[in-house]
């Protein structure tokens, strides 16, 4: 692309840099950008304004390339805009790392990721179940890129991420906790055997948000977020975002975002990402405790065959959990009697909570992940199989509600459930609930 290959572009700084050890939601909260340059007023807005210009006026010929290739500032803006920097920013800080980014969604970042860091020949090792987009790109886009993945059970140990790799792996695309299943990986330890192979290591950790863990102090190159869920956290937005632990990673992510895959978010969506992010310190403690609350309930009652939260002892992941995250965040998986007709019974018989695809919002969001995000449309039979996605399971969202309400609501929801007795036809005739005649 030119003199492009020659940018040295560098991540947007702080107006004052923050003291040592500052908490996170004086981050969120005191983030901002310095005042454009020159000043041309006294006074600064206490909330960065949402620039929709497409492109600047500049000087003369020569200044365009030196803003260009030495400034790399506020050109046009797919490449530079105030309003995305002042979100990338205070991502970045959050996350500890030497810059971020953000995209038009998660799945933007991670097709963006891979076409970035990756060449045909490359080989990927993932873990089942994983974010169904995330598989979808495995089985259906990198194949048509002459690159190949391997999948692992979710929540193995690093020995079988070493035993999954081949001369040809150069990444590790993981997460924790995981989608649905809340499946958690250790991951200084996966970052060790990516050290020791000479893998690069991305973790999706959208269901913990920087607040609750930060990947980059523990080594991950790069820390991926649909900003759709909690970091946006109502709903209203679509967004992914990348930060990373180089600069130089950085830089190289920048050039194909800008050069190549397009996939800048735009000031509007960026502002609303901002603007959220102001109390997700906040939110997130919230939804901790209703989702630990919650659980510890579900675990009780008789409808119930199994509950999976990184809070409770049960959680096989538990101990790393502790380890790792600053508290568990509001993603629950359990598996109701009843196979496909108690979960059916069961979604749609809530009355606060709501059935939808959604995660990650302040209102409580339930779905049955065998119909709705790992169904037919992403995940064939034998898919779901090997990702222990059941007709049972419910993938729950706890939102920001009183936790009483809560827990009265999927209680009342389950005693409709009728649980299964014909065990050679699971999820069928012999199933159906007293809501559901």
């Amino acid at each position: 692309m030119g003199d492009l290959g020659k940018v040295n572009w560098l991540p947007p700084v702080p107006k004052r840099p923050l003291p040592k050890g500052a908490d996170d939601q004086t981050i969120v909260i005191t983030s901002a950008l310095p005042r454009p340059e020159p000043h041309s007023y006294d006074m600064a807005p206490l909330v960065e304004p949402i620039h929709l210009t497409t492109s600047y006026e500049v000087a003369t010929p020569e200044a365009f390339t030196d803003d260009l290739l030495n400034r790399g500032r506020y050109v046009y803006q797919r490449l530079w805009n105030r309003t995305t920097e002042a979100a990338e920013l205070t991502i970045s800080q959050l996350e500890q790392a030497a810059g971020s980014l953000l995209y038009v969604s998660g799945v933007a970042a991670l097709s963006s990721l891979f076409v970035t860091v990756l060449k045909p020949g490359d080989h990927i090792v993932a873990h089942a179940p994983c974010y169904a987009g995330l598989h979808h790109i495995l089985e259906h886009y990198l194949p048509r890129l002459n690159m190949t993945s391997t999948q692992v059970p979710a929540g193995s140990d690093t020995q079988a991420f070493r035993q999954a790799c081949q001369p040809n792996t150069k990444l590790f695309m993981v997460e924790s906790p995981c989608n649905p299943d809340t499946s958690i990986l250790d991951i200084e330890a996966l970052v060790k055997v990516a050290r020791d192979l000479n893998i690069l290591i991305c973790l999706d950790g959208t269901f913990a948000t920087p607040i609750l863990q930060k990947v980059i102090p523990m080594g991950v190159d790069f820390s991926l977020h649909s900003c759709t869920k909690y970091i946006a956290g109502h709903s209203d937005v679509i967004a992914g975002c990348i930060s990373t632990r180089t600069l130089e990673q950085y830089q190289q992510l920048k050039m194909s975002q800008f050069g190549f895959t397009g996939t800048s978010l735009g000031p509007f969506e960026a502002y609303q990402v901002h603007h959220a992010m102001r109390t997700l310190p906040i939110r997130m403690e919230k939804h901790s405790a209703n989702a630990l609350a919650l659980s510890q309930a579900l675990e009780k009652h008789p409808m119930v065959n199994w509950v999976r939260y990184p809070g409770l002892p049960s959680h096989p992941g538990h101990e790393i959990a502790k380890k790792q995250m600053k508290s568990f965040g509001g993603l629950v998986a359990f598996e109701v009697k009843g196979n496909a007709e108690g979960a059916r019974t069961f979604v749609t018989s809530l009355k606060v909570a709501t059935l939808t695809a959604a995660i990650g919002g302040i209102k409580t969001y339930v779905n049955n992940p065998y119909s709705f995000s790992h169904g037919p449309l992403m995940m064939n039979d034998e898919d779901r199989a090997k990702a222990r996605v059941t007709e049972g399971l419910i993938r729950l969202s706890v939102g920001l509600e009183n936790v009483d309400d809560l827990i009265a609501d999927f209680n009342q929801a389950l005693d409709l459930i009728v649980p299964c007795t014909d065990h050679t036809l699971p999820g069928h005739g012999s199933c159906l609930s007293q809501a559901h005649p």
